[in-house]
């Protein structure tokens, strides 16, 4: 038997003092919250959106079988408020998997911020592998 991991560090610190569940860290007093994303879609809308598809590839030339639902204009890219635009059905289409990978890289190789050389908080060595993956060299 374990004992609950929750905790409480203000005002002074304390610990839960009861015994976990069979097979978990806490007790039934402190269940874990399992935080659900803005932007996720339900599984009802994903075979919504699928169907819509008949389970074929967007791409134009590939027309292979597609199970993966992609937002056109990602997520982060709305603002606070309008977050709930990024789940209409206008703004998703449906990706084979290797098409789904390529335009994650694309847009996840578009975040990357390229670092200011003169950028002294970090030493040589960080910035020039910094360099380097950018362009696409990895180690």
């Amino acid at each position: 038997m374990r004992y609950c991991n929750w905790t409480q560090e203000f005002p002074s610190y304390q610990t839960c003092m009861n015994f976990a569940e069979e097979g978990k860290y806490r007790c039934s007093d402190h269940p874990t919250k399992k935080r659900k994303r803005s932007g996720d879609l339900t599984y009802e809308q994903k075979e919504e959106v699928r169907a819509s598809f008949n389970h074929t590839c967007a791409i134009p030339d590939c027309g292979g079988e597609a199970f993966e639902v992609n937002h056109i204009i990602e997520l982060d890219q709305f603002p606070e408020e309008q977050k709930w635009r990024a789940n209409l059905r206008e703004n998703l289409n449906v990706l084979c998997f290797y098409h789904h990978q390529i335009e994650t890289a694309r847009y996840r190789k578009s975040k990357i911020v390229i670092d200011d050389v003169n950028d002294r908080s970090t030493s040589a060595r960080n910035r020039k592998k910094k360099r380097r993956r950018s362009q696409g060299f990895h180690y």
